[in-house]
């Protein structure tokens, strides 16, 4: 009994302030009446209401993925369809790695995979990763990975950085 007691006041007092937006055109959706929840998003028909933290929201034209606990994709925002060249039905399921890599290689595929693990988990942190395309290492983003759903999943939230320069020109 004791440790439930400890359970509950070790959980906060107030869950966090959540607010809806769609997995792909970022809008929040409009409601008609107060008992109005659609499971699509009414505004382009095309992505599925999810929740997250209010601070996490994205932007109506912000780049983003969902991903799951396996680093499959599971949504493409409009505006990263347009940047990675995917089309979302086609990178739906398609492993994270074929669309994004961490910036520092191989070494990083480990942070990356933890913070979408502890996003998932429901316990997201506020680090950053910076992240570039697969398929042209000089695209990169500066990423932030918070929790979203219903099912739980991980935001993956893209800033633009500019374009990375080669480091050694001429360089064969």
């Amino acid at each position: 009994m004791a440790s439930s007691v400890q359970d509950q006041l070790a959980k906060p007092l107030f869950a966090p302030l959540q607010r809806e937006f769609c997995s792909y055109c970022g809008y929040p959706p409009v409601r008609r009446s107060r008992g109005d929840a659609a499971r699509v998003c009414n505004r382009c028909n095309l992505g599925m209401v999810l929740r997250t933290a209010a601070h996490s929201v994205p932007r109506q034209d912000a780049l983003f993925l969902i991903v799951n606990q396996n680093l499959l994709v599971q949504g493409v925002s409009r505006g990263a369809e347009a940047v990675l060249l995917v089309d979302e039905p086609d990178a739906v399921n398609t492993p994270l790695a074929e669309l994004l890599t961490p910036g520092n290689g191989n070494a990083s595929w480990g942070d990356l995979a933890e913070l979408i693990t502890l996003a998932v988990a429901e316990q997201p942190s506020d680090a950053r990763i910076d992240l570039r395309t697969a398929d042209h290492p000089l695209v990169w983003f500066a990423g932030r990975v918070s929790s979203c759903g219903l099912p739980p999943a991980a935001l993956v939230l893209l800033t633009p950085l500019r374009t990375r320069a080669l480091r050694s020109v001429g360089a064969a």
